[in-house]
């Protein structure tokens, strides 16, 4: 059946997240995909969604389940779009602002999901295991490889960052 089709394909997925150490909860339901993932984000208290859209321009975004999913929730959704050249995975984030604090949530997210990519870089080098347990130090950078940027922990006031690029023009 279509549901057992389904399911297999979620368990190979949720195996593939949890052998990146990702924990994974398979979540399986019925209705409209915008209403059903609002809803299971809703329960499990999720603070962003992220779904993948198919086309590459912003005009075929209008009424797909991504959309409809950003009208249906109040929580924040990433989109994240193939690439017009065919290639997988992200290598550049530009998290633009104005400065409000719904914009600086979202450099604040971009940076979190950096500080990710980062770890798992370092995982991948064979030099991630070198990471302090302890969460302060990994502020105070006490672990090998370094990820320049502005922003947290680098200068986690949000409001520096304007002085700052004011300073380099």
């Amino acid at each position: 059946s279509i549901d057992t089709h389904v399911r297999e394909k979620l368990e190979t997925v949720s195996k593939r997240l949890r052998d990146e150490h990702v924990m994974a909860q398979i979540e399986f339901d019925r209705g409209k995909p915008w209403h059903v993932i609002a809803a299971i984000a809703s329960r499990a208290g999720a603070d962003l969604i992220v779904v993948g859209a198919h086309g590459t321009s912003s005009v075929r975004m209008l009424g797909t389940v991504a959309d409809r999913l950003i009208r249906a929730t109040s929580i924040p959704v990433l989109v994240h779009r193939a690439r017009a050249d065919g290639a997988l995975g992200i290598r550049t984030v530009l998290a633009a602002t104005d400065f409000s604090d719904e914009a600086n949530l979202g450099v604040e997210t971009a940076v979190a999901l950096a500080e990710l990519w980062h770890k798992r870089m370092r995982a991948e080098l064979g030099i991630g295991h070198e990471d302090s347990p302890k969460i302060r130090e990994l502020f105070t950078q006490h672990y090998r490889g370094s990820r320049y940027s502005f922003g947290y922990p680098a200068c986690p006031d949000m409001s520096d960052q304007e002085k700052q690029v004011r300073l380099l023009r």
